[in-house]
């Protein structure tokens, strides 16, 4: 019997001897098939000699320990695995794991459950997690339809100028240091250092200060403060109705600063400007002048379209400012057509005089055209300007749609 074939005797039932192979497969595979491996068609002693050759054998590489699935190759078995459940995969760190541990990684790698990333610490995790929420916080310009998942998010919009409306940081600062309850979140004289910097036409520098008990963190914006607020990094709340800071923003940031840009330009235009280049070319200087009457007209343009315009301007908590406007059917052109024919030449300014900076041949813009509002004595580089124009142009156009 020494030399005969592990398969003919069944060693679970010693007096079963078999001649036939398709015979003894029958039996391991009804009766004693924890003796047997079918992919290999191997009979064993026992059934721990069985599962030896499951972990160690090369042939067994790709097996699945909670049901003996044997895959062909690590595609079927991963495959297995996902329709079957008896493991998990994390596509952040590309492991399987089996149902109990794949919690627990989640829980102690700070991983989002949603798109498997990984984070330092839980926080980030949180702050995260709001990006997979649905979208609700509408923007507060007029005119723009971006919706975001957090109040901070639609802060960051409206603070990087990127805003349809024309809504800036510089204007989330001059109105939010108008509330009566700006000076809890703002350092030193409150409001007041924050518009120091506004008027400045300065970043404010850790203006903003959380208010919650033991956290004296500072922010330079206000969108930090609030996405301080919203990731639980202390006991701090910007509830709208705890606050009120925000339904105020909410009513009256587009309005105080759009009217705010109506009536700076509108004081800066009340009287014929004077025009300058910074060069003593006389060449460059001669080619440049053929640009002011180009800025003679859109100031006169804006001026004509800005009497059709009334705006009020409260700053008080409870007002409401508004800009009015006043159509006349027997005006012409129309106030949508001059505002269109003004978007023009804005654009057509900035197109040659872009071009006109070009022709010294150098790899650095040309001299500038300086204006100078002698209404208000102030000093604006031609850029500057035009952007402004640009920017009321849009509000304009807003208002009479």
């Amino acid at each position: 019997m020494g030399g005969e074939p592990a398969w003919q005797r069944c060693a679970r039932h010693p007096d079963v001897y078999f001649h036939d192979f398709e015979r003894a497969r029958l039996h391991y595979e009804n009766s004693c098939s924890d003796y047997w491996c079918s992919k290999c068609s191997k009979a064993f002693a026992s059934y721990p000699a069985r599962d030896q050759h499951f972990n160690y054998s090369s042939s067994h590489r790709f097996r699945c320990e909670t049901c003996g699935f044997d895959g062909t190759g690590m595609t079927s078995l991963h495959g297995h695995w996902n329709s079957s459940g008896h493991r998990h995969l994390c596509e952040g760190c590309n492991v399987w794991f089996a149902p109990s541990a794949f919690n627990h990684h989640f829980s102690t790698e700070n991983a989002c459950t949603f798109c498997h990333r990984h984070f330092g610490s839980p926080n980030e995790l949180r702050m995260h997690e709001i990006t997979h929420q649905p979208a609700t916080h509408k923007c507060y310009g007029k005119g723009c339809d971006r919706v975001f998942h957090t109040v901070s998010g639609m802060f960051i919009h409206l603070e990087s100028g990127a805003c349809r409306s024309t809504i800036t940081a510089t204007d989330v600062n001059a109105v939010f240091a108008l509330h009566p309850l700006a000076s809890t979140v703002l350092r030193g004289n409150g409001g007041q250092a924050l518009l120091a910097f506004v008027a400045r036409e300065q970043p404010p520098f850790e203006s903003f200060q959380c208010f919650g008990a033991d956290c004296a963190d500072k922010f330079n914006r206000f969108s930090a403060l609030l996405q301080h607020c919203e990731s639980n990094a202390c006991n701090a709340g910007f509830g709208e109705e705890a606050s009120n800071i925000l339904p105020f923003l909410k009513r009256n940031l587009y309005l105080e600063s759009a009217i705010s840009k109506i009536e700076i330009l509108r004081g800066n235009i009340r009287k014929i400007s004077i025009f300058s280049v910074g060069t003593d070319d006389d060449k460059i200087r001669d080619g440049m002048t053929g640009l002011y009457r180009l800025i003679y007209n859109i100031q006169s343009g804006l001026r004509d379209c800005l009497e059709r315009f009334e705006t009020t301007n409260v700053i008080h908590f409870d007002g409401t400012a508004e800009i009015s406007y006043r159509p006349n059917p027997l005006q012409y052109p129309s106030t949508g057509q001059q505002i269109a024919d003004l978007n023009i030449a804005v654009s057509e300014f900035k197109r040659e005089y872009k071009a006109k900076r070009k022709e010294g041949g150098s790899e650095s813009p040309g001299p500038i055209i300086n204006v100078f509002f002698r209404a208000t004595a102030r000093y604006q580089t031609a850029d500057t300007f035009m952007q402004e124009a640009k920017d009321v142009i849009h509000i304009l156009r807003s208002e009479i749609s």
